[in-house]
């Protein structure tokens, strides 16, 4: 059965963490999810710099050659009036027959016209592969910031520990492939696109002023109303943004687990129930991602309204003052971006039409930026959840060289809890190289997770493990595990070769001798010469097309090739034959004579020649010796070894 969203009750733990997370969406910790991200910025700010003055400077150049083209157009090509002597020298025109003159007769303004066209062509190519070659370069330092965000994100996920990793798989993806790619975002479309945007309004407003202080004016009314409006709404929209990745990442989960099941969905007849549980959640997901884009769409044609009404009050001025034939504000300024009428003129009028319609665009886009900031916030921090995270196991400042070989492991008074619950306590136990050692006990007595702690999955709440006297807190977590070989209850495999599988823990490929070696410890000589290219075989996903007990010793094999110096099974038969089973067991024995081996194992008709067998019953351990003296002395394992097949948890 896919996992579901957690219904809307007041009692749902869900709810009132999404409440909370919500709720602490205030300024403050916006303005953190925003700072989080410059060390992402630092190492690039340089090159984000570069392309905002490039941007900047094909901004003011299109600018300035449609001021130019209003003049020279509308004056002296449609009226014959002569061109001003900045024009002129711009098309290489000469002053005398050009602008020291009443007007332009019929052959000058056709030269003027398509020397105009040939400039503004020439200067459109120039600045539109400028404008391609920006973009590109953009790109390129988005998508070195985002990949260092995402393998930092990976790779804090793998230092996680178990008491801190309970996330679902189908949402860390979600954030990894999703919500880390905010960083990027945030830095595009938080920091440069709006500092573009903000400094082309800045630079449209004053060109605005230049015209005509009342025509400012009413953009600065407008503006004052944007900021309410965006005010009003701004918590709504972040509730909007947080519900729908939060719908989304239930998605992602409902399809990894999906994927993974498959196999059990088919067996049960369940096709139909998984198919309507991920339709429901993917009509959840799409009226909460609707929900989100209609209230943004809202907000901008509400501000669409607002500018075109400012827009219009500024034409209606503009035309006031061509009727009027009025001086232009800042004539003398105007000049530099290539207008040099001082009087209120169709030209400038369109002049001035064209700069306001740039600010309105502007203004549309800062929204915009607005809008999406609120969106990404919401992401970005559910990716900052994950690096801020405790991953609860942390290297040594100075860590202490891993004894090679490994004599003697100790476990002093050890107690653990997760989450509140206490799964071990006081446990004691000493492992020797040389001599096997048994874990048994019923489902819940803590086998699994002595395991775990051995490979230092998690650290106990109190007590000692100890490598020939020296702190398992005391190692690189790379050392410790590179020499620490773990064989889990769950079989995982990858969608690799069975060569790449078998490889996978020792980090290395094994040539075709080397591989027969491991897999006659782990009897795989048969299922090798069934699969149709031998070693090289992919075994699809999770190892479908294998059978659990074909898993079983895959998993074996990739602890044997990691050739460890202590070797943990977790249940290493439990999935075989009694005949395979025996094999494999007397194989792991006589591989592992020189090493700490320690089994968990409710096999008892296997391991009973063992001679070291510590019982556990609800975290403690309430027997020690071998199987005869077991046998008498204790009830519990007594009746294990009757019942033949205990639970293996």
């Amino acid at each position: 059965m896919l996992n579901t969203l957690p219904h809307k009750s007041n009692n749902s733990k869900a709810d009132y963490a999404a409440a909370e997370t919500v709720a602490k969406l205030n300024w403050r910790s916006l303005s953190a999810i925003f700072l989080a991200a410059w060390p992402y910025i630092r190492p690039v700010l340089s090159s984000l710099i570069i392309y905002a003055v490039g941007v900047l400077s094909v901004i003011a150049l299109f600018t300035a050659t449609a001021f130019i083209g209003f003049e020279v157009l509308w004056d002296s090509v449609g009226q014959a009036k002569p061109l001003a002597p900045l024009h002129a020298q711009i098309l290489f025109l000469p002053t005398r027959e050009f602008v020291e003159v009443s007007n332009l007769l019929d052959p000058d303004r056709y030269e003027v016209l398509w020397r105009f066209t040939l400039f503004v062509a020439l200067l459109t190519v120039i600045l539109t592969t400028s404008n391609t070659l920006l973009d590109i370069y953009k790109v390129s330092i988005l998508q070195r910031i985002n990949q260092s965000l995402r393998i930092a994100l990976v790779s804090h996920m793998h230092r996680l520990s178990l008491q801190h990793n309970q996330g679902t798989n189908g949402d860390a993806i979600y954030r990894v492939f999703q919500d880390s790619a905010m960083v990027t975002a945030i830095i595009e479309n938080v920091v440069v696109l709006p500092v573009i945007s903000l400094l082309r309004v800045i630079g449209f407003f004053l060109l605005a002023f230049l015209f005509s202080p009342w025509i400012a004016s009413l953009f600065a009314l407008g503006v004052s109303i944007i900021v309410v409006t965006l005010g009003i709404q701004n918590k709504r929209l972040r509730e909007n943004s947080f519900n729908t990745r939060r719908a989304n990442g239930a998605l992602f989960n409902s399809v990894q687990a999906s994927i993974q099941g498959l196999l059990l969905t088919k067996a049960y007849g369940q096709e139909g129930q998984a198919t309507e549980d991920f339709a429901r959640l993917s009509k959840s997901a799409l009226a909460v991602s609707l929900g989100l884009r209609e209230r943004i769409a809202a907000m901008k044609a509400g501000i669409t309204v607002i500018l075109a009404i400012v827009l219009l009050g500024t034409d209606y001025l503009a035309a006031f003052y061509v009727f009027n034939e009025a001086s232009v504000f800042g004539a003398s300024l105007l000049v530099f971006f290539g207008l040099t009428s001082p009087i209120w003129s169709v030209a400038v009028y369109q002049a001035r039409r064209g700069n306001a319609e740039s600010t309105q665009v502007s203004l549309e886009e800062l929204v915009n930026y607005w809008c999406l900031a609120q969106d990404m916030a919401v992401g970005l921090g559910r990716t900052w959840d994950i690096l801020n995270t405790s991953t609860g196991i942390q290297d040594p400042t100075t860590p202490s060289v891993f004894p090679h070989p490994v004599s003697t492991i100790k476990l002093s008074n050890i107690n653990y809890a997760y989450n509140a619950k206490t799964i071990l306590q006081d446990i004691s136990l000493e492992l020797k190289k040389g001599e096997a050692h048994v874990l048994v006990g019923p489902s819940g007595a803590g086998k699994s997770t002595l395991l775990s702690l051995l490979a230092r999955l998690d650290d106990p709440k109190s007590g000692a493990i100890t490598f020939d006297g020296i702190n398992l807190r005391d190692f690189r977590l790379a050392d410790l595990r590179g020499k620490v070989g773990i064989a889990l209850q769950e079989n995982i495999l990858f969608p690799l070769t069975l060569a790449q599988n078998i490889g996978y823990a020792a980090g290395r490929d094994f040539n075709q001798a080397e591989l027969e070696t491991i897999a006659e410890i782990a009897c795989l000589g048969e299922l090798v010469e069934q699969l149709p290219q031998g070693f090289d075989t992919h075994l699809g996903a999770n190892g479908d097309l294998l059978s659990s007990g074909q898993r079983q010793r895959v998993a074996i094999a990739r602890l044997i090739a990691a050739n460890p110096a202590v070797v943990l099974l977790d249940e290493p038969t439990d999935s075989l034959d009694p005949e395979t089973a025996a094999r494999v067991l007397q194989n792991i024995l006589n591989w592992a004579k020189d090493r700490i081996l320690l089994i968990i194992s409710h096999q008892l008709e296997l391991t009973e020649s063992i001679p070291r067998i510590t019982v556990l019953k609800t975290g403690r351990i309430v027997a020690q010796g071998n199987h005869q003296e077991l046998l008498t002395a204790s009830d519990l394992y007594r009746d294990l070894h009757q019942a033949g097949k205990p639970d293996a948890n």
